[in-house]
């Protein structure tokens, strides 16, 4: 069979959906499935490349590109020029000033562009890229058509490819809705709310399939777009299992202490740090034994949340933020931790990417959620290595002592192997892969 895939991030790029996707197409590719992939481009990377048996073409450009990598850090780059200052005062004062620079083009871009922009950050990428799936579809006759979202505008360009392909099957995978995910709009949902959901609806209208990762999303769908609700379908998390962990002598925890490791970033309104940090600290002010045990590592992008750390300054012996971390490395700590701690978002209707990751290691997970339907709750119910505790801002001292023997009675425990197989069987990537293919070609 001949697919395109049309996903704005693929690998080397770290992001869930570039995980996903590239596991999927590699595995199809292997079948000897043709498989064309249509992405944004990054600096560094060649516009066209054969990645394990798969075609990807890359398309956008690199002022846009750049310019986003500049401005999506200001305060990094702030003390970055600070750190500079330290070390060459001969050159501080351009140094401040390039990151003063950046700052003041990020607040520019913040309330002009990002106000009007739609439907989100990768609109103007669509030209480009539309131009480059109708010249792969000119040249060959492909047997289906898959956009994947973030960003919508993935959708976009399939909807328009649609019009003059009209016999050719399009599978709508969405990762993050569009249309109702007012918590962390994806555009302004002042001027576009109404212009959203009539967009998302002609998507939904058009296409063969519709994916979704959890049932939430999928009960909303199929409440906002009725007609619609027939082609909604549910795939779960993909786990990656063809992954080895790469073996590196350099232990990456002190093995004199309890490790506990959260991976992933956090977002305004949805998965912000506060619940974590009081928890952490909720543990280690009653429990002066836990103070000098405990490691708290946080894997992941902290930034737009340096006031919030700093009210914490308290936790600094016990807590090490280690910033973004290459996939490889997310391995080796899910692997080498002594508990995970997941915080579970506040929307029910996404669910954290790295979850399945998490149950895939069968160490005891520590699971922080604020609802009674938290996406990652319903997820690792059937999981036996699991402690849920429910965030109120305030933890009381009979959810603290929970929490303490939870953890003193499963440092070394980790699920027997046939449990683990039994819960992870429907989220392999072959199955995945599989999953798919036959919504694709039932």
């Amino acid at each position: 069979m001949n697919i395109l895939i049309i996903t704005n991030a693929y690998t080397p790029i770290i992001s869930a959906r570039a995980f996903r996707w590239s596991a999927i197409a590699e595995i199809w590719a292997q079948e000897e499935h043709h498989i064309d992939v249509l992405c944004g481009w990054h600096p560094g990377l060649p516009r066209q490349a054969n990645i394990q048996g798969v075609n990807v073409y890359r398309v956008g450009g690199g002022l846009s590109e750049r310019l986003r990598g500049k401005i999506g850090s200001p305060i990094k780059h702030i003390a970055a020029s600070k750190e500079k200052i330290n070390k060459d005062s001969n050159s501080h004062a351009r140094s401040f000033l390039s990151a003063i620079l950046i700052r003041i083009l990020k607040c520019l871009h913040d309330v002009t562009w990002k106000k009007i922009y739609w439907p989100d950050y990768a609109c103007i990428w669509f030209f480009q890229a539309f131009r480059c799936a109708n010249q792969l579809c000119s040249h060959s006759r492909y047997d289906a058509i898959i956009s994947v979202s973030i960003p919508f505008t993935c959708h976009l360009i399939a909807l328009r490819l649609k019009k003059n392909l009209n016999d050719i099957p399009w599978l709508v995978d969405v990762g993050d809705p569009f249309c109702f995910m007012d918590t962390t709009p994806v555009n302004n949902h002042m001027l576009y709310k109404r212009f959203n959901y009539k967009a998302e609806k002609q998507v939904f209208q058009s296409a063969n399939w519709i994916t979704v990762t959890n049932d939430k999303t999928a009960d909303l769908y199929k409440t906002i777009f009725p007609e619609s609700s027939h082609k909604i379908k549910v795939i779960p998390p993909l786990l990656d299992d063809r992954i080895k962990i790469r073996k590196n002598d350099t232990k990456l925890f002190d093995r004199h202490k309890i490790n506990l490791s959260y991976i992933g970033n956090f977002y305004k309104v949805t998965r912000e740090p506060d619940d974590l940090l009081l928890l952490l600290r909720s543990i280690l002010n009653p429990l002066p034994h836990f103070k000098q045990r405990l490691l708290f590592h946080i894997f992941g992008n902290t930034r737009g949340f340096e006031k919030t750390f700093g009210k914490y300054s308290d936790l600094s012996e016990n807590l090490i933020l280690h910033g973004s971390v290459s996939k490889d490395t997310v391995l080796r700590v899910i692997h080498e931790t002594d508990l995970l701690i997941n915080i579970g978002n506040k929307t029910n209707y996404q669910i954290p990417s790295k979850i399945v990751e998490y149950a895939a290691s069968g160490k005891p997970i520590i699971n922080i959620c604020c609802t009674d339907d938290d996406s990652s709750l319903l997820f690792l119910k059937d999981y036996p290595l699991i402690k849920n505790i429910f965030t109120n801002r305030k933890y009381a001292s009979k959810a603290i002592d929970e929490i303490s023997q939870f953890i003193n009675e499963n440092i070394n425990h980790n699920l027997s192997t046939q449990s683990l197989d039994k819960f992870l069987k429907p989220f392999l990537s072959n199955n995945i892969a599989n999953r798919y293919f036959s919504f694709l070609f039932q």
